[in-house]
């Protein structure tokens, strides 16, 4: 609790606010995950079908999960939001689910905003 005054920004650890997420990832990606959260990490094809690249030149990225066990849920929240470009959630459900309202929320906030905008 001391350090968690001392420093801004630090949580306190709760193990009932304890997720495993899982994220869809490629293996240039999955560094992020591994920066983030340590080499722990359980990995697994991805069952989400996605599109080939039809140029010879190019490429198609691999797709594969990547589980982070025991993730404090407030911590998983802003780093999903932090990496929304580069990852996706798939579980847990309520994650995602509060993902997407954030984005949703956030979205909406820049919806009027103008090129010309101050």
């Amino acid at each position: 609790i001391r350090y968690a005054n001392t420093y801004q920004g630090m949580r306190i650890y709760h193990k009932p606010r304890l997720v495993d997420c899982c994220f869809e990832c490629t293996s240039q990606t999955l560094q992020i995950l591994i920066d983030y959260f340590g080499p722990e990490l359980k990995l697994n094809p991805s069952p989400i079908p996605h599109p080939v690249a039809t140029d010879s030149d190019i490429n198609p990225p691999h797709y594969l999960t990547a589980t982070v066990k025991n993730v404090q849920y407030e911590n998983a929240l802003g780093f999903c939001l932090q990496q929304a470009q580069h990852l996706t959630l798939l579980s847990p459900i309520e994650l995602v689910n509060d993902v997407k309202t954030s984005l949703n929320a956030i979205a909406e906030r820049y919806k009027n905003i103008h090129p010309d905008s101050p």
